[in-house]
This record gives C-alpha cells, structure tokens and sequence, in this order.
C-alpha cells in the first residue's frame, strides 16, 4: 500500500486491474527504507526461473540480485556484448563468470 517509487503508481494500479500481484515482505503501512531493497531482491530471484540482466551499474543492486539468484542455482544471463553497449556491471558479470550470455 505504500509505493515505491510514487511515480509508479500507474503501474501498480495496471498491474493489479489485469490480474497480476503486488507483493511484499513488508507490513501495511511501512514506508520503503533504501536497506529494504537486498531483501526485495532477494525475493525477484527466489520467484526467478532464470534471472536476466539487461543492464547494471557496477554499483547496482541488480548485482546482488544476481548473486541471491546464483546462490539459489538459477541461471543468470546478459544479453550479447556484441548488440548492446556493455555496462560495468554486466561486463564484472561476465569476467567473474557470474553470468553467461543468452
């Protein structure tokens, strides 16, 4: 009930009229703390068959995603460094053979 960030909120409401869920780890009520973002996700890849990355910072929090979904033996994929301009990120991915290309 508290969404994060506001701006999404069109999103959320689209989400929810076609069926789709909104959920959380979180109390009703309790507010987004920046620190509540490891445990989300850890949870995208608890729900993950096979985690994706189109794009990271080499200081992004999809990196800890990829590390919760490696963790968890799911698959971990980047797109071809030859059709995107790689990122830090998905380049540290790949040189620490964290992901393969997909």
């Amino acid at each position: 009930d508290c969404i994060y960030p506001t701006e999404h909120h069109g999103l959320f409401t689209r989400v929810l009229q076609q069926g789709g869920a909104i959920i959380s780890e979180h109390a009703p009520g309790e507010e987004t703390r920046p620190y509540h973002h490891a445990r989300r996700n850890r949870l995208i890849a608890a729900m993950s068959h096979t985690l994706y990355v189109a794009e990271a910072d080499i200081k992004s929090g999809t990196l800890s995603t990829a590390a919760f979904a490696r963790d968890m033996g799911r698959p971990v994929l980047v797109p071809e460094p030859a059709h995107v301009e790689v990122s830090a990120g998905l380049q540290f991915l790949l040189d620490e053979g964290r992901a393969r290309v997909f």
